[in-house]
């Protein structure tokens, strides 16, 4: 207990000895730990706008005019049992004529030809959602079965409402997690060979020291100890006042984030503050982490014990 404790001290000595270089360190570690933040933070906005989008995604199904809504009704029952099928809402023909009239694009076309036709001229229709993307396309084969396919208004049929959006997305997303891997690697590199470069220059100012530890019988590990504990202080510093940075730009960006998210359920500076005791211990972990790495690298390379 005592050796640890001395370890410990030593280890604190030599960085308030090296104040210096000890700050510059920690600032080289912060900005790549920032970096990191951002590129894993890109990902998450990513994520979250898929997850997003995925909501709004659904597959509307467009019958004849000439099909009761008794009917429409008991297919999507029907439709309803099937494995890839999270919901089914069934539109009434009154509804589907009243969403027209309220479009703006639409509206006065509508009304015109309701009023010379005498007669709502549309179908009912159902709105179904999959479990998963994958089961929209299972979903529209059932319905291009014969059984179903003489019912379905040919005019409007089957829509499948921000599929390729979503698509596009999730490829997107796909490459954004792909660049964020090798962005974080290419990050963590920095920091390690940074905090490597700052060890070698403690263990080069007390060369004379550790010799004379070593000639009075000191271990490897109580050698070793001091400069690990210092690399330790460097990430955990480090990773601590990266987090406290996030805190105001994440509010100060929240605005431009709700602006620009409008009309989808992401939040990104309530996501921050929901999982901010598991973002902090993850900049701790991976600070410390790169930290004691690179510690016990300089070490094992340039001291001779």
């Amino acid at each position: 207990m005592t050796t640890l404790w001395r370890m410990i001290k030593f280890g604190y000595q030599n960085f308030w000895r090296n104040i210096w270089l000890s700050l510059v360190t920690v600032l080289i570690v912060m900005l790549n730990l920032f970096l990191m933040s951002v590129v894993m933070g890109v990902n998450v906005v990513g994520q979250q706008t898929l997850i997003a989008v995925k909501q709004k995604v659904n597959l509307s199904v467009f019958f004849l005019p000439t099909i009761s809504e008794q009917r429409v009704g008991e297919i999507g029952k029907e439709l309803a049992l099937k494995p890839e099928v999270a919901s089914v809402k069934v539109t009434t023909r009154a509804e589907n004529l009243q969403r027209l009239k309220n479009d703006p694009r639409y509206g006065s076309l509508v009304k015109s030809a309701v009023a010379e036709l005498g007669e709502n001229p549309l179908g009912a229709s159902l709105e179904i959602k999959a479990k998963t993307l994958d089961g929209y396309a299972t979903i529209a084969g059932y319905l291009r079965d014969k059984k179903y396919a003489d019912f379905i208004d040919p005019r409007n049929g089957i829509v499948a409402d921000n599929l390729q959006a979503n698509n596009l997305l999730a490829t997107i997303v796909h490459r954004i997690e792909l660049a964020a891997a090798w962005l974080i690697v290419f990050f963590g590199l920095i920091a390690l060979l940074m905090i490597f470069n700052t060890i070698r220059v403690n263990i080069y100012t007390q060369r004379e020291e550790i010799g004379i530890m070593k000639l009075v019988g000191a271990s490897d590990a109580f050698v070793r100890g001091p400069f690990v504990v210092t690399s330790i202080m460097y990430g955990l510093l480090a990773s601590v006042l990266t987090t406290i940075l996030l805190v105001p730009l994440l509010t100060f960006a929240n605005p431009y984030f709700n602006q620009f998210f409008a009309g989808y359920s992401v939040d990104v500076l309530g996501y921050f503050q929901g999982h901010l005791l598991i973002i902090l211990g993850l900049e701790v972990a991976v600070g410390c982490g790169l930290a004691m790495l690179s510690s016990l690298l300089a070490i094992g390379r340039y001291l001779r014990v």
